[in-house]
Formats: C-alpha cells, sequence, structure tokens
C-alpha cells in the first residue's frame, strides 16, 4: 500500500509543488501590493482566472502525460484553503471560498477530461502494451490461416522429445518426463475419438 501511495505521491509532486507555489505564494503579491481587499480587480483576476487555469493546465498535462487519476483534481482546492486561511480570505464571504474550492475542482477534473481526450491513441497503445506484456489474450483472437496452423502442428509432432537435454540438478528423472509425455499422448488420443 505505500508503495502505490509513494508512487503516486512521485508523480504528483511537480503538479502539487506548481499548484502550492501559485496558490501559497502568489496571494502575497495581493498583500504587498497592498489590494488585499475582497473586490479589487487583481483579486477577481487571480481567484476567478489564474487559480482555475492553474488547475485546469496541471491537471490536463498530467492527464495528457500519463493518465486520468481523480486524486489529482483535489489538489488544487485542498491547496487553497491554506491559502484562504493565511490570506484573510474566509473573512469575505465563507460562501465564496465554497464556491471557489468547488470550481477549481471542476476546473482541474476538465483538464483531466480534456487531456485524456486529446491523447487517446497514445493511451491505447500503452493499454495494448500493458495487456501484452501481462500475458493475456488480446481482445480479438488472432487470425492464423489454416496452412500455418497444420505447418506449426507439424513440426511440433516432427520434433523428437526424447533429444531434450535433462539437467542432472532436477530430481524429475527422464523416465518420470516419459511417464507424463505418455500420459499428455493418451489424452489426446482420447479426445480425437
Amino acid at each position: 500500500m505505500n508503495d502505490v501511495f509513494e508512487k503516486k505521491f512521485k508523480e504528483f509532486l511537480p503538479y502539487i509543488i506548481i499548484i502550492g507555489v501559485i496558490y501559497l505564494f502568489f496571494p502575497i503579491l495581493l498583500v504587498i501590493s497592498g489590494n488585499n481587499g475582497g473586490s479589487t480587480v487583481f483579486n477577481q483576476i487571480t481567484y476567478l482566472g489564474i487559480f482555475p487555469l492553474t488547475a485546469l493546465l496541471c491537471c490536463l498535462h498530467y492527464s495528457f502525460k500519463k493518465k486520468n487519476d481523480f486524486v489529482l483534481s483535489l489538489v488544487a482546492p485542498i491547496l487553497f484553503i491554506p491559502s484562504m486561511l493565511l490570506y484573510g480570505n474566509i473573512r469575505d464571504s465563507v460562501l465564496n471560498c465554497i464556491i471557489f474550492i468547488i470550481s477549481y475542482f471542476i476546473c482541474g477534473y476538465l483538464g483531466l477530461l480534456i487531456g485524456e481526450m486529446l491523447a487517446p491513441k497514445k493511451k491505447a497503445k500503452e493499454e495494448n502494451a500493458n495487456e501484452s506484456s501481462r500475458g493475456r489474450r488480446a481482445r480479438t483472437p488472432r487470425r492464423v490461416s489454416q496452412k500455418a496452423a497444420e505447418e506449426t502442428k507439424e513440426h511440433f509432432e516432427s520434433q523428437n522429445v526424447t533429444d531434450l537435454e535433462i539437467d542432472e540438478n532436477y530430481t524429475t528423472t527422464a523416465e518420470d518426463i516419459d511417464s507424463i509425455l505418455e500420459e499428455i499422448h493418451a489424452r489426446h488420443e482420447s479426445e480425437k475419438e
């Protein structure tokens, strides 16, 4: 469980840092410039433009490069809460802060969806590669001509099983292998009848 959490955290870390820097340190510019009032133009640009755009672009980039992960869309609202508490936005209106939290979540989730739509071919290739690497069957069966199937069958039947080299470190003897092969051959013959 910890390995999965650590892996996700390492994947999210650049995005957490970007969102955290913008959400926690960008409002310092508001305080330094004296625009700490509730309805100035700079505040509106920040809370209605820069913050949602940051959530949208970070989630879009992650979803485009890696995969769609719902947890990343929660990072922006979670990091807005300390920003809201540190810079006194909650004193203006609790309802506005709740609306901002919900809107930043929606922007992040939209970024994930847009990123997923922009990179469907890459993800399909990755999924097919993952399925084949795990040894799972492909979704569509492989079509083999009758001639190729018979050639393969003839090839396997023509091989002499007794020519196999047996490692002396194994406890299985050649007689055991012969008896196993005879059982398999007998089952195969009984299935034909």
